[in-house]
């Protein structure tokens, strides 16, 4: 199960929103539950950061900040990747890459799809580019409110071609998700929120 950021308003809820993770109903994820950190998560400084994480860990989601982490799924083995956020945080792109091969079947996520531009262009470990398979992204809640977005400012930093959905760049498929939540405004218009399943052949 991967969880793409933003779990609250602030980063105080965020936290409140993992311990109540973890007091509650536990996630039960057949091969673990992974998550990356958002704008509205991570506070502003080291320490909230890691009072986010140890929250996140503490609740069975594993945190990916900056890191990959291999995943066994009977004899084969992916790696689920995830960045720290572009807007707030520090994300290492270069440490990330480096730490697979373009053999490897990598998940990258990281919750702002702006970072996809310099994705495409890091590299693994022997120099390659191409080092991820399948990029998970979210952010711009799809824009939220058909005809209006514009107005409430959603996501104007992201170009309009990572706004949502499925992409196909280089050798990687990208997905956009709307998310359930929303921002600026407490509602939707002819844009359904998401979940999604996804079946990976590799």
């Amino acid at each position: 199960m991967l969880f793409g950021g933003d779990y609250a308003t602030d980063h105080q809820s965020a936290v409140q929103f993992f311990q109540k993770l973890r007091n509650g109903e536990k996630i039960r994820s057949r091969y673990g539950t992974f998550g990356v950190v958002g704008e509205t998560d991570r506070g502003e400084s080291d320490f909230d950061l890691t009072e986010l994480t140890e929250a996140m860990a503490n609740a069975d989601v594993e945190p990916l900040v900056n890191r990959s982490v291999p995943v066994h799924i009977g004899a084969a083995r992916i790696y689920i990747a995830g960045v720290d956020d572009v807007s707030v945080g520090r994300p290492d792109l270069k440490a990330v890459s480096r730490s697979v091969s373009a053999s490897d079947y990598v998940i990258f996520m990281c919750h702002n799809p702006s970072v996809i531009p310099d994705a495409q262009l890091a590299k693994d470990s022997s120099g390659n580019l191409g080092w991820f398979d399948l990029g998970l992204f979210g952010h711009t809640h799809g824009g939220q409110m058909l005809f209006f977005s514009s107005l409430l400012g959603i996501a104007e930093d992201i170009p309009e071609r990572y706004k949502g959905g499925w992409l196909k760049e280089n050798r990687a498929d990208l997905l956009v998700s709307r998310g359930v939540g929303t921002s600026v405004y407490p509602g939707r218009l002819f844009c359904l929120p998401q979940i999604h399943y996804i079946e990976v052949s590799y």
